[in-house]
């Protein structure tokens, strides 16, 4: 779901970016069927990509109830999954890559929307619509990063330290910063509506026919 989420925010940057920086091409490149491929092709690749990590883990029952046992997540015996893999393929596919080209299309999105509030009496009512829901998703885009900055940071810190979550000089902290992180992801996925609520008039419009 974390690399579905990521990916989603790439595709909705892209439409975005389509919308904004290509204006004449937006309804021949971004159709219902486009979108259905997009997201069918991120999720095929969010579960081959995650596949192997139910291997990382077993679990053992002992008298003290259950217990992990690591495998594919032990650095001793598997040095190159956790160099390779753990980190250095989830910093290229969960951080540079995607990052990068949400932080390469906004920044031409933002361009063009700086040139557009130049000439704003010129807009038409469809582009000022473009351009609300541009800078709505810009934000929900910001939100999105600083959300997943520190469960990425926690990621690269387990690499280089295995014990992490085990030595006792580092568990306390390692503990509480994994729940901010898992918290900082449950506020993110929690409270993207509201802001949709504030910019898009067609999602009230639509909530409200929704729930009333």
């Amino acid at each position: 779901m974390q690399t579905c989420s990521i990916y989603i925010m790439v595709l909705i940057t892209m439409e975005r970016w389509t919308a904004v920086c290509r204006p004449l091409q937006v309804r021949i490149w971004c159709t219902p069927r486009t979108s259905r491929y997009g997201l069918g092709v991120i999720v095929l690749f969010a579960v081959s990509y995650n596949l192997v990590r139910f291997w990382e883990y077993s679990m053992h029952h002992s008298t003290t109830g259950y217990v992990y046992q690591r495998h594919l997540r032990d650095f001793e015996t598997h040095p190159y999954y956790m160099v390779g893999y753990y980190t250095g393929l989830y910093l290229l596919t969960h951080f540079l890559i995607p990052f990068g080209v949400i932080i390469v299309m906004n920044g031409h999105v933002c361009k063009s929307i700086i040139k557009l509030r130049r000439a704003r009496e010129m807009l038409t009512r469809q582009q000022q619509r473009e351009q609300s829901t541009t800078m709505m998703l810009l934000i929900v885009t910001l939100i999105f990063a600083i959300s997943n900055t520190l469960p990425f940071l926690l990621n690269l810190a387990e690499c280089f330290n295995p014990n992490l979550f085990m030595d006792e000089s580092t568990q306390w902290y390692a503990y509480q910063l994994n729940d901010l992180s898992n918290l900082l992801v449950v506020f993110n996925s929690s409270t993207t509506f509201i802001i949709y609520l504030g910019f898009s008039e067609k999602y009230r419009q639509t909530a409200t026919r929704v729930l009333l």
